[in-house]
């Protein structure tokens, strides 16, 4: 869908340049270009949901006996174990700002309200490995198949997880 749709918005200023202008030059600034850029904003944000469907397909995270290795959109990066100075806890729900900006969109759209209390008490949540001399890496285990397998391989590799960490597994291994 967001091949196709990108690629509409994208086409779409040359065949209207060539009908508005006569000359076909999307990028004239006498008559194409007012018509251009707005109609390859949504093909770029389209383009962009190529760009996350692609890095989320290919994410993986392989534990290994020294370390593991977290891999996404050709970015491979292998951490050992002693790399890691603490694992912290990870909030994945999305910011406060557009929590409030959803609640605030619901009292003029009614139907805005739904997805205002969906966003709102969603609790993903994660580790943050804080690596020495490189920034964090981020893990998301409250959906992820298999959490219990990297949190004891974590746990053997002598990582030391931080207190909010460490209650948040003890809520997750009770239930």
């Amino acid at each position: 869908m967001g091949f196709a749709v990108s690629c509409l918005f994208f086409a779409l200023p040359f065949f209207i340049a060539l009908e508005v202008s006569g000359g076909g030059n999307p990028l004239d600034p006498g008559g194409g270009l007012f018509i251009t850029l707005p109609l390859w904003l949504p093909a770029a944000i389209f383009a962009g949901m190529l760009y996350w469907s692609a890095r989320y397909a290919s994410f993986y995270l392989m534990l290994l006996p020294g370390g593991l290795t977290i891999s996404a959109l050709g970015k491979e990066q292998r951490i050992r174990y002693a790399d890691i100075e603490y694992a912290d806890f990870a909030d994945f729900r999305p910011p406060g700002w557009l929590r409030k900006l959803l609640f605030l969109a619901s009292i003029l759209n009614p139907r805005m309200a739904g997805q205002a209390l969906l966003v709102t008490w969603r609790s993903d949540w994660g580790a943050e490995l804080r690596l020495k001399g490189a920034g964090p890496e981020r893990i998301l285990f409250s959906r992820l198949p298999g959490a219990d397998k990297i949190i004891a391989a974590l746990r053997s590799g002598g990582v030391k997880f931080s207190p909010e960490l460490a209650e948040a597994l003890e809520a997750m291994e009770n239930e």
